[in-house]
Protein backbone atom coordinates (compact mmCIF):
# COMPACT_ATOMS: atom_id res chain seq x y z
CA UNK A 1 0.00 0.00 0.00
CA UNK A 2 1.37 3.51 -1.13
CA UNK A 3 -0.90 5.52 0.90
CA UNK A 4 0.40 7.49 3.89
CA UNK A 5 -0.88 5.72 6.94
CA UNK A 6 -1.11 8.59 9.99
CA UNK A 7 -0.75 6.89 13.19
CA UNK A 8 -2.68 8.80 15.98
CA UNK A 9 -2.64 7.34 19.89
CA UNK A 10 -4.26 8.55 23.07
CA UNK A 11 -2.65 8.80 26.54
CA UNK A 12 -3.39 10.48 29.87
CA UNK A 13 -2.61 13.67 28.45
CA UNK A 14 -3.84 13.48 24.93
CA UNK A 15 -7.67 11.90 26.19
CA UNK A 16 -9.65 9.24 23.88
CA UNK A 17 -12.56 8.04 25.92
CA UNK A 18 -14.61 6.71 22.70
CA UNK A 19 -11.66 4.86 21.15
CA UNK A 20 -10.20 3.21 24.87
CA UNK A 21 -14.21 2.57 25.32
CA UNK A 22 -14.96 1.10 22.33
CA UNK A 23 -11.68 -1.07 22.51
CA UNK A 24 -12.43 -1.70 26.56
CA UNK A 25 -16.13 -3.17 25.27
CA UNK A 26 -14.43 -4.92 21.98
CA UNK A 27 -12.20 -7.34 24.39
CA UNK A 28 -14.92 -7.75 26.78
CA UNK A 29 -16.76 -9.33 24.18
CA UNK A 30 -13.83 -11.52 22.61
CA UNK A 31 -12.93 -12.34 26.45
CA UNK A 32 -16.64 -13.94 26.59
CA UNK A 33 -16.05 -15.60 23.27
CA UNK A 34 -12.89 -17.23 24.46
CA UNK A 35 -13.84 -18.01 27.78
CA UNK A 36 -14.95 -21.61 27.43
CA UNK A 37 -11.78 -22.46 24.76
CA UNK A 38 -8.88 -20.62 25.87
CA UNK A 39 -9.26 -19.69 29.63
CA UNK A 40 -6.26 -17.54 29.72
CA UNK A 41 -6.57 -15.64 26.19
CA UNK A 42 -9.82 -15.02 27.84
CA UNK A 43 -8.59 -13.46 31.47
CA UNK A 44 -6.10 -11.30 29.40
CA UNK A 45 -8.49 -9.68 26.88
CA UNK A 46 -10.63 -9.00 30.00
CA UNK A 47 -7.77 -7.50 32.32
CA UNK A 48 -6.73 -5.63 29.40
CA UNK A 49 -10.56 -4.43 29.07
CA UNK A 50 -10.30 -3.07 32.30
CA UNK A 51 -7.28 -1.01 32.34
CA UNK A 52 -9.08 0.13 29.22
CA UNK A 53 -12.06 1.16 30.65
CA UNK A 54 -9.83 2.29 33.60
CA UNK A 55 -8.23 5.03 31.63
CA UNK A 56 -11.40 5.98 29.50
CA UNK A 57 -12.98 6.98 32.38
CA UNK A 58 -10.38 8.18 34.46
CA UNK A 59 -8.63 10.74 31.58
CA UNK A 60 -12.13 12.05 29.50
CA UNK A 61 -11.75 13.93 26.43
CA UNK A 62 -13.10 13.44 23.32
CA UNK A 63 -10.72 11.46 20.18
CA UNK A 64 -11.44 14.19 17.79
CA UNK A 65 -8.90 16.52 20.09
CA UNK A 66 -6.49 13.38 19.06
CA UNK A 67 -7.54 12.59 15.93
CA UNK A 68 -8.36 15.46 14.08
CA UNK A 69 -10.84 13.98 11.39
CA UNK A 70 -13.15 11.68 14.02
CA UNK A 71 -16.55 13.19 14.66
CA UNK A 72 -18.45 12.30 17.34
CA UNK A 73 -21.57 13.54 17.58
CA UNK A 74 -22.85 12.36 20.70
CA UNK A 75 -20.04 12.40 22.51
CA UNK A 76 -18.31 9.69 24.23
CA UNK A 77 -20.63 9.22 27.49
CA UNK A 78 -22.65 6.16 25.26
CA UNK A 79 -18.95 4.53 24.75
CA UNK A 80 -18.02 4.58 28.61
CA UNK A 81 -21.61 2.94 29.39
CA UNK A 82 -21.27 0.47 26.62
CA UNK A 83 -17.57 -0.48 27.67
CA UNK A 84 -19.04 -0.85 31.34
CA UNK A 85 -22.00 -2.96 30.31
CA UNK A 86 -20.05 -5.10 28.21
CA UNK A 87 -17.36 -5.72 31.17
CA UNK A 88 -20.28 -6.77 33.77
CA UNK A 89 -21.21 -9.22 31.24
CA UNK A 90 -17.64 -10.45 31.18
CA UNK A 91 -16.87 -10.22 34.62
CA UNK A 92 -19.75 -10.36 36.50
CA UNK A 93 -18.21 -7.68 38.56
CA UNK A 94 -20.95 -5.41 40.05
CA UNK A 95 -18.81 -2.60 40.07
CA UNK A 96 -19.53 -2.42 36.54
CA UNK A 97 -23.51 -2.37 37.13
CA UNK A 98 -23.24 0.18 39.94
CA UNK A 99 -21.25 2.74 37.31
CA UNK A 100 -23.77 1.72 34.90
CA UNK A 101 -26.71 2.66 37.30
CA UNK A 102 -25.02 5.51 38.62
CA UNK A 103 -24.66 7.04 35.44
CA UNK A 104 -28.46 6.13 33.61
CA UNK A 105 -28.63 10.28 33.44
CA UNK A 106 -26.87 10.18 30.45
CA UNK A 107 -28.58 7.75 28.35
CA UNK A 108 -31.66 8.62 26.81
CA UNK A 109 -34.07 6.92 24.46
CA UNK A 110 -33.01 7.05 20.77
CA UNK A 111 -33.94 5.78 17.28
CA UNK A 112 -30.66 4.29 16.60
CA UNK A 113 -27.79 1.86 17.09
CA UNK A 114 -25.01 3.17 15.51
CA UNK A 115 -21.12 3.46 15.43
CA UNK A 116 -21.63 6.91 17.09
CA UNK A 117 -24.47 5.48 19.43
CA UNK A 118 -24.38 2.69 21.67
CA UNK A 119 -26.57 3.76 24.51
CA UNK A 120 -29.25 1.31 23.10
CA UNK A 121 -26.62 -1.43 23.29
CA UNK A 122 -25.57 -1.06 26.57
CA UNK A 123 -29.38 -0.78 27.40
CA UNK A 124 -30.13 -4.22 25.77
CA UNK A 125 -26.81 -6.06 27.60
CA UNK A 126 -28.49 -4.82 30.74
CA UNK A 127 -31.95 -5.40 30.18
CA UNK A 128 -31.75 -9.10 31.83
CA UNK A 129 -30.81 -7.46 34.74
CA UNK A 130 -33.88 -5.40 35.77
CA UNK A 131 -36.03 -8.74 34.90
CA UNK A 132 -33.25 -9.99 37.60
CA UNK A 133 -35.11 -7.97 39.85
CA UNK A 134 -32.68 -5.10 39.78
CA UNK A 135 -35.27 -1.97 39.33
CA UNK A 136 -32.64 0.78 39.55
CA UNK A 137 -31.97 0.26 35.80
CA UNK A 138 -36.31 0.75 35.04
CA UNK A 139 -35.09 3.98 32.77
CA UNK A 140 -32.84 1.42 30.42
CA UNK A 141 -35.96 -0.46 30.15
CA UNK A 142 -37.98 2.29 29.11
CA UNK A 143 -35.47 3.79 27.00
CA UNK A 144 -35.51 -0.06 25.43
CA UNK A 145 -39.41 -0.14 25.16
CA UNK A 146 -38.75 3.38 23.08
CA UNK A 147 -36.39 2.18 20.92
CA UNK A 148 -38.04 -0.61 19.98
CA UNK A 149 -41.33 0.91 19.23
CA UNK A 150 -39.35 3.25 17.09
CA UNK A 151 -37.96 0.97 14.82
CA UNK A 152 -41.26 -1.42 14.83
CA UNK A 153 -42.58 -1.23 11.35
CA UNK A 154 -46.39 -0.27 11.33
CA UNK A 155 -46.28 1.00 14.89
CA UNK A 156 -47.42 4.40 15.69
CA UNK A 157 -44.19 5.80 16.91
CA UNK A 158 -42.08 4.34 14.09
CA UNK A 159 -39.35 6.79 12.97
CA UNK A 160 -37.36 4.30 10.56
CA UNK A 161 -37.61 3.70 6.74
CA UNK A 162 -37.30 0.27 5.27
CA UNK A 163 -35.57 -0.63 1.72
CA UNK A 164 -37.70 -2.81 -0.58
CA UNK A 165 -35.49 -5.93 1.34
CA UNK A 166 -36.70 -4.64 4.53
CA UNK A 167 -33.07 -3.06 6.01
CA UNK A 168 -33.68 -0.35 8.56
CA UNK A 169 -32.24 2.85 7.89
CA UNK A 170 -32.64 6.63 9.51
Amino acid sequence: MDTPRTLYKITCDCPGTEAAAEASAALSAASLAFKGVDYDYSASLLSNSHSLFELADNYRGSFKASCPFYCSYSGYQDELLWAAAWLYKASGNYKYLTYVSSNQGWSQAVTEFSWDNKFVGAQTLLLKEFYKGNKNLNRYKIDIESFICAVMPGSSTSQIKTTPGGLLYF
